[in-house]
């Protein structure tokens, strides 16, 4: 087994989910980030089953702005080697932009935007140095053809 690691949130189900299975089948130790900690501990189990790699969970809130500063804080002073991010988590929000939860709206920012831009500048310093990296951003066709009352997501 290498020691180069994958970070993948929005890891406990759909694309984040299958993303854990092939970087874990590519070789790759997995850091699965996302809510539910029962659905990770599954995903972080059979990744290590199948296919024999470490995988670790944190689960935590991408909605709360300040959820990931103690796992970002530990990857300065990690030493081990993330190869790749794969920032995927997401969630939508149906309904006109008027009458919609404005605090709602801000969580969504808050897991689409903030999560991805905090993680990729957490480990973008090594990858840059190591002139090796890959950061991943999944994201939807809902920015080709919009839909409506999806105006936020």
């Amino acid at each position: 087994m290498n020691g180069k690691w994958a970070i993948i949130t929005g890891a406990s189900s759909g694309i984040g989910k299958a993303l854990a299975f092939e970087f874990a089948a590519g070789g790759f130790n997995v850091v699965l980030i996302a809510r539910n900690k029962t659905a990770l501990a599954e995903v972080a189990t059979e990744c290590s089953r199948r296919s024999g790699v470490e995988a670790e969970i944190v689960a935590t809130d991408l909605s709360d702005p300040n959820a990931l500063d103690g796992f970002i804080s530990r990857l300065s002073s990690d030493s081990r080697r993330y190869e790749v991010l794969v920032n995927n988590a997401g969630f939508g929000i149906h309904g006109d932009f008027a009458s919609t939860d404005i605090e709602q709206n801000l969580r969504l920012l808050n897991v689409q935007l903030a999560a991805a831009l905090k993680l990729t500048r957490a480990v973008l310093p090594t990858m840059i140095a190591r002139r090796s990296g890959h950061v991943l951003n999944v994201a939807s066709v809902y920015s080709f053809s919009p839909v409506p009352f999806q105006s936020v997501y």
